[in-house]
């Protein structure tokens, strides 16, 4: 029998959501969870660059040092 895909649970689509470039302009490394997602963003060092989740950038945007390159 094939597989109608009945049971099967799928995230929806929330348009709008996509992903952003954040660059650490901070000294060390750098670690923040987003708010939302509860992601862990992971900054290696000054010049870092991360891919941020669009439903966390209210809390990223808030930490001095954060850049938002795309």
């Amino acid at each position: 029998m094939g597989c109608c895909g009945k049971g099967r649970r799928t995230r929806p689509y929330v348009p709008g959501y996509g992903y952003k470039s954040v660059r650490w302009t901070g000294q060390g490394p750098m670690k923040i969870h987003g708010g939302v997602t509860n992601r862990l963003y992971r900054f290696e060092g000054y010049g870092s660059v991360v891919a941020v989740d669009d439903r966390d950038m209210g809390n990223v945007k808030t930490i001095p040092g954060m850049v938002v390159v795309g």
